[in-house]
């Protein structure tokens, strides 16, 4: 029985970590400040989470740095709850560029290999997106 309760609990470490090493930050490029999440931290990839939604025009870039390390950028997320998605939250403008209505401009990096649905979602004066080949 004290084995079997180790091996669950080394399994549950296993796949747990990566979730609680998770961590959300900001990072500033071309004087916008971006919202990314760690998504694979062996791998050093994030998304972006959340961009302000006053800016008219966004490069988001190929890498960025957080505590000393270099991650690239390879999704485009669907955002965060405030409060954390439970039953008192509001996810209404979490969603990387959702609401950005004086948005005009997008251009993202080649390492981009996902954008997640609703990503842009209202962005009604959105006339310029460069994207990667590969999407």
């Amino acid at each position: 029985m004290r084995n079997k309760c180790f091996a669950i609990g080394l399994l549950l470490l296993i796949f747990a970590t990566p979730y609680a090493l998770a961590q959300k930050f900001n990072f500033s490029y071309n004087g916008v400040t971006v919202i990314y999440d760690v998504i694979s931290i062996p791998k050093h990839e994030v998304k972006v989470k959340y961009v302000p939604k006053n800016v008219t025009a966004v490069t988001i870039p190929a890498m960025v740095h957080f505590n000393g390390e270099a991650f690239k950028v390879t999704e485009i997320g669907a955002g965060f709850c405030k409060g954390g998605g439970g039953l008192f939250s509001s996810c209404d403008d979490y969603y990387s560029f959702k609401n950005c209505k004086l948005l005009k401009s997008v251009v993202l990096p080649n390492t981009i290999r996902k954008i997640d649905e609703n990503a842009f979602e209202d962005c009604k004066s959105l006339s310029f997106v460069r994207l990667s080949d590969d999407l």
